[in-house]
């Protein structure tokens, strides 16, 4: 396969080779689903209609609202609809990958104190094995400290408190996943390539475009990914790209990754 230039990682894709090497399968995706800590209630439990949250939101200062946290989907953290092609199945097999998938990402603010804003991320539908995600925003820019539902040793800086164009920053940290997978290591480098108007089926939006590099690593699994990320302020991710090689379970895989934001009735 030909490389396109995607430049750098995604953190989605990242997520999508752990889900790849991860053989819990549905069954153990809902369990993880029940365990992560996101205090939220949704519609589609009262009904199953909607995947819209209810909850009494929590208001964040103007003066807490940053750079990053804007890029995230602040001030108010709508839940966003996503279609996916190229994500790896539950189970690994790379052509469970190649249909499109469809689900929400919902945010919710948990907790505002001491210049600290503590939010967490739930991703719904054809996307669950994303599980669920938790962020904290201060001054100094946006921390990751779970994945998939997983704590992350250490936190990280997952978007920088400066994000004007050529600004770059690494980081290098683990996940504790299932017994079967292991400790998956992560060596990721993030450079700002400035802002870009980017047109999505959601709609087109002035986005800051994030270009990641590096890779994850574990008994079973040794890749290497690139890719590409657009920040739209007030909406979140409007859209990612990436690819992945290297090698999982003894294979070795060449995998393509897109995902972009849509309006609610798309799917």
């Amino acid at each position: 396969m030909t490389r396109r230039l995607f430049g750098c990682i995604v953190i989605l894709t990242f997520i999508a080779a752990l889900a790849g090497c991860n053989r819990g399968g549905d069954e153990a995706i809902e369990t993880a689903l029940k365990k992560d800590a996101l205090p939220v209630n949704s519609a589609e439990n009262a009904d199953g209609d909607s995947e819209e949250p209810i909850f009494e939101p929590i208001e964040v200062p103007e003066e807490l609202m940053t750079p990053a946290l804007r890029a995230m989907g602040g001030p108010s953290f709508q839940a966003v609809r996503y279609r996916v092609i190229g994500l790896p199945g539950s189970g690994g097999d790379a052509s469970e990958g190649e249909e499109e998938r469809f689900g929400a990402r919902i945010t919710r603010v948990t907790s505002v104190e001491g210049g600290k804003v503590t939010f967490t991320v739930l991703w719904t539908g054809g996307l669950q094995q994303f599980r669920s995600e938790q962020y904290e925003s201060t001054a100094e820019g946006l921390t990751a400290v779970r994945w998939l539902g997983v704590p992350i040793d250490p936190p990280f800086t997952y978007l920088d408190a400066d994000l004007t164009e050529g600004r770059t920053w690494s980081d290098e940290f683990s996940l504790e996943m299932d017994p079967e997978t292991g400790t998956v290591y992560f060596s990721i480098r993030y450079t700002v390539l400035g802002r870009q108007e980017v047109t999505v089926p959601l709609g087109t939006f002035d986005a800051i475009v994030i270009e990641e590099e590096g890779r994850a690593s574990a008994k079973e699994m040794n890749i290497r990914v690139k890719g590409r990320t657009w920040f739209a302020e007030g909406v979140g991710i409007v859209k990612a790209t990436s690819e992945q090689n290297g090698t999982r379970r003894g294979e070795t895989i060449s995998e393509e990754f897109d995902l972009v934001a849509i309006p609610p009735e798309e799917d």
